[in-house]
Parts: structure tokens; sequence; C-alpha cells
């Protein structure tokens, strides 16, 4: 998991320790949206968001054309009631600025933002401009057949639960692209890596968003990455787990993982991941990626 001496280290120099595709140095006019409290110390205590005031548990409200965004609502003030504001970060001297991505919205604005694929993560902001996205078509995919096994070849193969009787390494000719692609996601996610998402999320691509397991919009692939990377460096990760791999029936997998983290308020939370890989030049891209508080 990501060590907490690191997001100190990265907090401290304002600088994000993966190189972002879309610029980064986020500025929001000096202003931080950072509202995990402190006293005179300098001691995290629970101000005004706490952990039973937590908006993600509310199902996000969606347009009646099914998109998650904010269109048809109403007045501004609604949003008081259920919809988070700014984001908590684990460390309270954090900086707008020190996130990779460079188009985050932190409050709700009507007809200008759309929930972040990581909405229910608390740590990293959680809207997007919706200039950043679109809406259309998207691809309707059809899971075939039993589970598919895998082989973890990671940087814990040594031990891991993947592979109990199996011991080659990452490199080894016994191991597929698509062991390798999960070994990476897996690692990715476990270790705070963001690097290890570069051939995962291909420059050039696009990524299809699905919340609650519908589907929300489609994002710039460069984006995607920074965002995503953001969250692996800021969460507190303490396990990740690929718990079901299925076959898509026009190519590709269909991937379920179980991610745990502590919170800012150090609770235990789980989120489930989802992601469609495609193969793409011998190797797995991810072409879908979905969020969910529960089980899909």
């Amino acid at each position: 998991m990501a060590s907490p001496q690191g997001r100190k280290q990265r907090a401290e120099g304002g600088q994000p320790t993966f190189k972002s595709r879309t610029g980064g140095g986020l500025r929001a006019g000096g202003q931080i949206n950072n509202i995990l409290p402190t006293d005179a110390r300098g001691k995290t205590f629970l101000g005004q968001m706490g952990p039973k005031s937590i908006p993600g548990l509310i199902k996000p409200i969606k347009n009646p054309s099914g998109t998650f965004f904010f269109g048809q609502v109403g007045p501004l003030n609604n949003y008081h009631h259920g919809l988070r504001f700014g984001y908590c970060h684990y460390y309270p001297w954090w900086s707008d600025w020190y996130f990779g991505y460079a188009y985050y919205i932190f409050n709700p604005i009507p007809w200008q933002c759309v929930f972040s694929p990581y909405y229910y993560y608390h740590c990293v902001p959680g809207y997007l401009p919706f200039r950043r996205v679109w809406c259309g078509n998207y691809t309707v995919i059809y899971i075939i057949g039993d589970p598919f096994g895998w082989n973890y070849c990671g940087r814990g193969y040594g031990y891991g639960f993947y592979n109990a009787s199996y011991n080659s390494g990452y490199n080894s000719s016994n191991t597929s692209a698509l062991d390798r692609a999960l070994s990476d996601l897996t690692d990715a996610f476990k270790y705070g890596d963001a690097t290890l998402l570069d051939r995962l999320v291909p420059r050039g691509g696009s990524i299809e968003i699905f919340i609650d397991g519908e589907y929300s919009y489609t994002v710039n692939a460069n984006e995607y990455y920074d965002i995503t990377a953001d969250l692996l460096e800021g969460v507190n990760t303490s396990d990740f787990q690929i718990v079901d791999v299925r076959r898509v029936r026009d190519g590709g997998y269909y991937v379920t993982a179980r991610h745990d983290y502590l919170d800012p308020w150090s609770t235990r939370q789980t989120n489930w991941l989802t992601f469609t890989l495609q193969e793409q030049a011998n190797w797995y891209a991810i072409t879908q990626a979905g969020t969910s508080r529960n089980r899909p």
C-alpha cells in the first residue's frame, strides 16, 4: 500500500510522484478545498464531515437520460443535502495543486460538472468539468463462460494466493499477457504505484465510465490516467483483490476487484471496481472502468 510517509513527503514537496499527462499543477485561485481540519497543535480531529455524515453513501443523482451529471435538477441549495463539498485528504496541509489532474471541480455546480469515477473516495475531489467528458453510445459487453483462471506474477508473486503452485515470475515464458496485465493492475492499487498504469491506459484512447453499474460518460484516457494515479497515491489501501475474471463475447475480459482501504477517519471501507480489458498490441488495455459501493 502507499506509505503514509510517502504521502507526507509528496504533500510537503507539492508535486505528484508520477508524470502527469494533463499538466497537473491545479491552482484554483489559491483556494484550499481540503476540509479535514486540525487543532492548534496540528492534530487531525473530526470536524463537520465525520464518518457518520459521509455523503458518498448516497447514490448519485441521474438526469432523465440516465447519465450521472448535474443537468435537470433544482437550485444549488438542494445539493447541500447529501452531495459532498471539497475532499478530505489524510494530511491537513495537502493543497489542491498537489494533484496530478489539472481540471478537478471541488464542489457540485449545476450544469457544469459530473461525478468523478472516484466520487466514493473522499481523499480526492468528487467532480470533473462536464466539458472534459462526453456522453453517447457505449460498448455493450456480453459475458460468457465461467470465471477465468489467471496467474499472479507481480511484485508479491512469491507469496500471493493467486499462485498457490505457481513459481514463475513476471518475465517467465509461462506467464501470459493477461497474467501480466492483471498483475500490474493488482500491484498498482496494492502498492500505490501509478507507473504500473502506463501500459494499461495507453495514450490517445478513451475510457467509458460506469457508476453503480450504469454508464455515466466517456473520458479521455490521459485524463483517466491522472485521476486514477491521484487516487493510487492518495488512498490508504489495505488490500486489493481481483475476485472474478470473465471472458467477453467479442474478445477481452471483464474484471471485478475488491478494494479495501482506510478512509481519512481511519474507518475501514470497501469499494468495488470493474474493468473491461481489450487486447491491444499483445497487451491488454482498460476500455471501461466502473466504481460501486456494492459488489456488481
